[in-house]
């Protein structure tokens, strides 16, 4: 039997130059479907809070010597993908990794 693998990040993001936010989320690793899960995304500023009830589904992909964080439905990475991944790479909790021509 699988364990159940869940866990919750905080991290700080920079969306530009200008644009730094903080947020929070519950990852699930998704033995099933061979991804990891964030559910209950939430930006985290002084005025205000926001939770995203959608979930999204990330990848690690190997390309070269690095990882890179893709979204399942689109296999491309973007900016949110790559923080998270890089959250969960600092965790320690890195499964299901691809290879690029894998992922293809």
């Amino acid at each position: 039997m699988l364990p159940c693998n869940s866990f919750h990040i905080n991290i700080q993001s920079a969306l530009s130059e200008n644009i730094n936010v903080k947020l929070k989320a519950e990852i699930i690793c998704d033995y099933l479907n061979n991804c990891y899960v964030i559910n209950n995304l939430e930006v985290l500023n002084n005025d205000f809070s926001n939770i995203f009830n959608n979930e999204l589904k990330i990848i690690p992909v190997v390309h070269g010597n690095e990882i890179c964080w893709v979204h399942t439905h689109s296999m491309r990475p973007s900016i949110l993908s790559t923080a998270i991944g890089k959250a969960i790479e600092a965790r320690g909790n890195v499964e299901m990794i691809r290879s690029n021509e894998a992922a293809a």
